[in-house]
Parts: structure tokens; sequence; C-alpha cells
């Protein structure tokens, strides 16, 4: 049973809440981009898994690492917490004020070729962000979505 899983610690990978949402669906690159005042990570992943419709998903190790630009390895249910991104708990660590962005980019599932590496999903998840983010280039286009949602919650 266990060779069905993806590792958590050697894969970004992100859980939706429902197996396909739009045109996004299990496969598909995630970008996500954590910003604490300053300081910002941005992450590669895929979609690996989905969860209750309601809640939305996850980050994995590997992901959730990437986001707080760590790469400790995780022996006990300690290490393992400290992976976990609760942007309040950040915040109050670090006095200043975060985001935590997940942009899923639909579609680009085939892009990765069946190959899920680390490696290749960096590489594949850089290159679809940086079509996605067009004429804008970096994050500027992401950093407007971000905006927009956080003035318009609704």
């Amino acid at each position: 049973m266990p060779a069905r899983y993806i590792d958590s610690e050697r894969v970004p990978f992100f859980v939706l809440p429902a197996p396909r949402l739009g045109q996004v669906e299990v496969g598909d690159i995630v970008v996500g981009q954590l910003t604490l005042g300053a300081r910002t990570q941005i992450a590669y992943g895929i979609v690996a898994d989905t969860g209750p419709f309601n809640q939305i998903g996850e980050g994995s190790i590997a992901f959730n690492q990437k986001l707080l630009a760590r790469s400790d390895l995780i022996m006990n249910l300690r290490a393992l917490e400290s992976v976990d991104i609760d942007l309040g708990r950040l915040e109050r660590q670090e006095g200043q004020q975060g985001t935590l962005a997940i942009l899923v980019l639909g579609g680009t599932k085939q892009l990765l070729g069946g190959n899920y590496s680390r490696e290749t999903i960096e590489r594949v998840g850089r290159e679809a962000f940086a079509r996605w983010s067009g004429a804008a280039g970096g994050t500027r286009r992401l950093n407007a979505c971000i905006a927009q949602a956080t003035t318009n919650p609704h």
C-alpha cells in the first residue's frame, strides 16, 4: 500500500478541497508564496490529493519547508509541527504582517509528463509561473491578485 502514496518529505505538493475545481485538477502545478514583512519565499509543487470540500488543503512537508526556507530533517513530532504554516503564529514570532497565497495553474498536469521529481516540479513550475506572470514578470501579477483579494474578500 505505501507505494501508492507520495512522499511528503521529498515531493512538494498541495491538497485541494475537491477532485476538480474548474480547470484545476490533481497533477496540476501549484505555486505558493509566503511573505513575512519584506521577505518573500516561493515554492513550486503539484496538486497531489483532495480533501473535504469545505476546507482548503494543506502543503506537504517539502512544500512547507520550501516556503519557510528550511531544509532540516523531520525527526520528531515537534520538528513536524514546526513546518506547519500557521500564519498567525509566524506573524507573532517575526513581529511582522504576513500573507500566504496559493496559485494553482490549471491545465499544467501534462507539462510534467508523469515525472513528479522535485527537480522536474521546480523546473516546470518556474516555467509555467513565468508564462502565467506574462509581461508583468516575477511576482507582480500574483501580488496584484493578492491585493485585490484582500481588499475585496467577497
